[in-house]
C-alpha cells in the first residue's frame, strides 16, 4: 500500500478506532447494537447473535456513499498515486511518439498510412498527444462513476467487523443457526476465516485505490484511442533508412528512393484437383517521392532471380496477364501522385504490392490460362495425403488457394 494512504483513513478505519462493530453485506453497512434483553422493547428484525448475547443490525447506508466520501476527502492523496503510477507509462508513450517525429516524412507515409492502408487498417495520427499534465486529475464525475468490478466485490466478500476481528461472511446452506451467526430478513449468515480488523481495514483501503487507477487508465485508454490511435511497437523498428510492420518492410535505396517489400509465406496452389506445393518469397516495388509527390515506379516483382513459379519469369518479374488490372486500380506507373491526397496514395502502392501477392497466390483463373512455367514441374501433393502434409509442414488451411478463387478446405 502507498505510503501516503496510510494517513487516509476509510469508515472502516473510523469504526476501529471508536470500536463500533459492523456489517457489510451485499454492498450495503449495517450497524450493531447490542440488546439488553430478549425482551426489550426495540425489536430487530436483523441481528447478530453471539453465543448468549444478540445484537441488532439496523442498516445505515450504501457501501457506495461513504465510498464517495473517502475518495472526495482523500482526492489530494489519489491524486498523487495516480500521478505516480500513469506518469511513467505517458512518457514512455511520448518517447515513442517522438522516436516516430524523428522518423522522415516520407518514411512516416510509408509507416502509418501505406503499410496500414494494405491490411486495411486506419492511418495513424501523430498531430497533438503528448503527456497531458492533467490525466492524473479526479473530478466529481469521476469520483461518480468509481464503482467496484465484481472481481472486487467477490475479493473483499461480505464481511462482519467485531470486537476488533474481520470475519468473512458466508450463507448458510442450512436454516439451523450456530453459536454465531447473522440473520438478515430471511438469509441466515455463518462466520468464516477470521483475521485482526485492521488487516481487512488495510486490504479495504488497497482496493479502493486500486479501483481508482484502474478506473483512470481505462478512461485514458479510451481518450487515446478517440484523438490519437496508440503506436504499434512495429513502428518504432525504423532507424537508418529502414523500417517494419508486420509482414512489410521499407528501405532506402537512393536520397529519395525506397523500395517496399512483402513477405510472403509457403502456399499451395490447387489446379485441376492436384494440389502444387509452393515455396514463399518475398516481393517487392520501387517508390521516388520529391517535391511533396510520390511516384510509383514498378509492379511489384519477386525479390532475386531463383523463384520458381509459375506466373514468375526467371528474372524475377511477375506475369500480370494484361495492363487492365492496373485501369482498373487506376495505378499509373511513372506518374507522380501528390503527397496531400495521402489516402488515395497509400490505397495505390498498398495495391500494387496485394496486386503480385494475389498473383502469386491465386495466378489466373479458368482453363485457357497459360501460365509462363508449366504446373508439372513444380512438386505435387499425393492424392489423399493433403492433411498430413500441411500437418508435416505447418502449414494453415488457409494457405491453399483454389483454381476457382476459393481458400482453405
Amino acid at each position: 500500500m502507498p505510503e501516503a494512504l496510510e494517513h487516509s483513513p476509510t469508515f472502516i478505519d473510523a469504526f476501529i478506532a471508536t470500536g463500533t462493530s459492523c456489517a457489510l453485506i451485499n454492498r450495503r453497512v449495517y450497524l450493531l447494537e447490542e440488546q439488553p434483553d430478549r425482551t426489550s422493547s426495540k425489536k430487530y428484525t436483523s441481528y447478530f447473535q453471539h453465543h448468549s448475547r444478540r445484537y441488532g443490525l439496523w442498516e445505515s447506508e450504501p457501501l457506495h456513499h461513504l465510498e464517495q466520501d473517502f475518495f472526495g476527502e482523500h482526492r489530494k492523496v489519489l491524486e498523487r498515486i495516480l500521478e505516480e503510477r500513469m506518469r511513467p507509462k505517458q512518457l514512455h508513450q511520448e518517447r515513442c511518439r517522438e522516436a516516430i517525429l524523428a522518423v522522415p516524412a516520407l518514411e512516416q507515409f510509408l509507416l502509418l498510412q501505406v503499410f496500414r492502408a494494405y491490411y486495411h487498417e486506419k492511418p495513424i495520427s501523430l498531430c497533438g498527444g503528448g503527456v497531458q499534465e492533467d490525466s492524473w486529475r479526479l473530478t466529481e464525475q469521476d469520483i461518480l462513476h468509481l464503482h467496484p468490478t465484481l472481481e472486487e466485490c467477490q475479493q473483499l466478500g461480505d464481511i462482519l467487523l467485531f470486537q476488533g476481528q474481520s470475519y468473512a461472511l458466508q450463507k448458510s446452506v442450512s436454516s439451523a443457526s450456530t453459536s454465531s451467526s447473522l440473520h438478515v430478513g430471511s438469509t441466515l449468515w455463518i462466520l468464516g476465516n477470521q483475521r485482526p480488523a485492521s488487516s481487512f481495514a488495510v486490504a479495504y483501503r488497497t482496493a479502493l485505490v486500486e479501483r481508482v487507477i484502474r478506473a483512470k487508465e481505462k478512461l485514458t485508454v479510451r481518450q487515446k484511442k478517440t484523438a490519437n490511435q496508440p503506436l504499434p511497437q512495429e513502428l518504432l523498428s525504423c532507424k537508418n533508412g529502414q523500417g517494419s510492420y508486420r509482414a512489410l518492410t521499407y528501405r532506402k535505396t537512393g536520397p529519395c528512393d525506397y523500395r517496399l517489400e512483402l513477405s510472403i509465406a509457403p502456399f499451395i496452389m490447387e489446379k485441376n484437383n492436384t494440389f502444387y506445393v509452393l515455396e514463399g518469397t518475398i516481393i517487392g516495388c520501387d517508390v521516388h517521392g520529391e517535391n511533396n509527390t510520390m511516384t510509383i515506379q514498378n509492379p511489384a516483382s519477386v525479390a532475386g532471380q531463383s523463384y520458381k513459379h509459375p506466373f514468375v519469369y526467371s528474372n524475377g518479374t511477375i506475369c500480370y496477364h494484361n495492363e487492365a488490372r492496373w485501369r482498373f486500380r487506376d495505378i499509373q506507373f511513372g506518374h507522380p501522385y501528390s503527397l496531400a491526397k495521402s489516402a488515395s496514395l497509400a490505397a495505390r502502392i498498398a495495391a500494387v504490392l496485394e496486386e503480385g501477392r494475389m498473383v502469386l497466390e491465386h495466378g489466373y483463373f479458368g482453363d485457357n490460362v497459360r501460365p509462363v512455367n508449366s504446373f508439372l514441374m513444380f512438386p505435387s501433393i499425393p492424392p489423399g495425403q493433403l492433411s498430413a502434409y500441411l500437418a508435416q509442414r505447418k502449414i494453415s488451411l488457409n494457405r491453399i488457394f483454389y483454381q476457382d478463387g476459393k481458400k482453405g478446405l
